[in-house]
């Protein structure tokens, strides 16, 4: 059995930390349109457009976050999400 490619991602609003924790992968609408990031991304800051946050665990489960927007920075296997009023839903 092979060994989840994981990052850490942080997901923060005014009112506190939203997500935090290690993830195999999101896919975030950034300024140049719809984007994956995965374990050993080149460093990005970029943007992020009103919309699904899709953030997904080891495990295959997915947790979705309707943003209205915000920051996103990518840096050593790193993500840091800074946004306004999150919504948070899992499946």
């Amino acid at each position: 059995m092979t060994e989840e490619r994981t990052f850490r991602l942080d997901v923060i609003s005014p009112v506190g930390i939203v997500y935090e924790g290690n993830v195999t992968s999101v896919v975030a609408k950034g300024a140049e349109g719809s984007m994956g990031i995965l374990r050993d991304h080149a460093p990005l800051l970029t943007w992020l457009k009103k919309g699904t946050f899709k953030i997904k665990e080891s495990g295959d489960k997915v947790v979705d976050l309707e943003l209205e927007g915000g920051f996103m920075e990518v840096r050593s296997n790193n993500v840091v999400v800074l946004t306004e009023t999150p919504q948070k839903s899992e499946s």
